[in-house]
């Protein structure tokens, strides 16, 4: 009887962990392999529209890409971490982080939140302009060409 209270509560447990396990999303797993319709701003008030498509899992990179139609430039990128320098939960938040370089050779940083329908609280830098700029994004069915599918 004893054992059989005991398997009982293990397979509790374990239900438990499996789903607390599923239900925890980092910006990976909320992106997915999504189109999304941007609009943001630039330093000298410049607006500008792009697509940006997700690739999961990443083919420059083992995370994921973005690939920006604006300026025709993938971006590796990563999850950031949670957690502490010594007890870090690398690839757990809804926040990301990507790197690219364009076809005329000029570096792009990109961040923002990944949220159900979109991306909040974009940031990027590009050398190009010396410039930075803040972007939203909403999940959308643009196409990578830029065009609208």
């Amino acid at each position: 009887m004893r054992s059989m209270k005991t398997t009982v509560i293990l397979l509790l447990l374990l239900t438990v962990s499996a789903g607390a396990a599923m239900a925890m999303k980092n910006c990976q797993t909320v992106l997915d392999n999504n189109h999304y319709t941007c609009s943001g701003i630039a330093e000298d008030a410049t607006m500008f529209t792009t697509c940006l498509k997700v690739t999961s899992p990443g083919t420059g990179f083992e995370k994921f890409d973005i690939f920006n139609t604006l300026i025709a430039t993938s971006f590796s990128c990563a999850c950031r971490a949670k957690g502490s320098v010594t007890h870090p939960k690398f690839n757990a938040s809804t926040e990301f982080e990507c790197v690219g370089v364009s076809p005329a050779g000029f570096s792009y940083t990109l961040e923002g939140k990944a949220a159900n329908k979109g991306i909040k609280k974009g940031f990027g830098l590009t050398q190009l302009s010396r410039q930075s700029f803040v972007y939203e994004c909403s999940l959308s069915n643009c196409s990578p060409s830029g065009a609208f599918l």
